[in-house]
This record gives C-alpha cells, sequence and structure tokens, in this order.
C-alpha cells in the first residue's frame, strides 16, 4: 500500500488527485509554492505573497499617499490625502502579483461597484473607481 503524499510545509497528508494535490490544513498546492485561496474561487497565490515589499506610490489619481494602514489578502489600503477636496481618504490597492490576474482585477472592480451602490451609516462610502498606471484601486472613506 502506498503511503500517503505529505506536504512539504506542515507535514499533513496530501489526498492527492480527490484534492486536485492540496494540502487540507494550509493549502499548498503539493509540488508548488502556490495556495489556493478559497475565497477567490479557486485562483491560486504565491505562498509567500505575505512578504512581498512594495514602495508605496508618492501619489495616487491626485491623492497624497501618507501611510499603509493595513494589508490583507487581496491588497493593501493606504491613508492618503484628497488635494483637491482637502480631505482624509483611504485608498485600497491589489497586491502586485494579483495585478495581472484578470478575473481578480474584474473581481476587484466589482467589489468597488456593489459597495458603491450602499448606503448606510455602517457601511464604507466608496468616493472613485480607477486604474493609475496599471495599478487599479478604490477611493474610499476613511
Amino acid at each position: 500500500m502506498l503511503e500517503p503524499e505529505t506536504c512539504s510545509e506542515c507535514g499533513s497528508p496530501i489526498q492527492g488527485e480527490s484534492q486536485g494535490g492540496l494540502c487540507p490544513r494550509c493549502m499548498l498546492k503539493s509540488g508548488d509554492q502556490t495556495r489556493l485561496d478559497p475565497t477567490l474561487n479557486g485562483a491560486f497565490y504565491p505562498s509567500d505573497f505575505h512578504t512581498e515589499a512594495e514602495e508605496l506610490p508618492a501619489t495616487l489619481s491626485g491623492h497624497k499617499v501618507l501611510s499603509e494602514v493595513g494589508s490583507g489578502g487581496m491588497g493593501r489600503v493606504l491613508l492618503a490625502r484628497d488635494e483637491a477636496l482637502g480631505r482624509t481618504v483611504a485608498i485600497k490597492i491589489l497586491h502586485p502579483h494579483f495585478r495581472d490576474h484578470e478575473q481578480l482585477r474584474t473581481r476587484f472592480m466589482q467589489e468597488a461597484r456593489a459597495m458603491a451602490r450602499l448606503n448606510h451609516p455602517n457601511i464604507v462610502r466608496i468616493y472613485n473607481l480607477g486604474s493609475s498606471d496599471e495599478l487599479p484601486h478604490i477611493v474610499m472613506e476613511y
């Protein structure tokens, strides 16, 4: 009887073809350095994406970038100053490795459009949606 393949990262048994060669614990793809993100409808992303460093842009669509507020699975949120209107805003941008993935870029833009249709005191307002220098971004209330 063959022993099950084990994950190179966490040591969990991998179910082979029945699971598509994915570790059920850490979602690492067998023989690869990519992970499955269940929230992205089967899209894979590099397993080391959290260590990827990217310099912040100085400005983005007329907004002066001040700092990074946080980072998540799909992107980063920046604190910026809207120079024209004199207000503080948050700008969400995609992680660099997602920018060439058309399905994820489309999902990012759909998220912004869906949020823009909502109006509630507990939901952040969307001010603008754009793509400056191939950098998709959502400008929103801070």
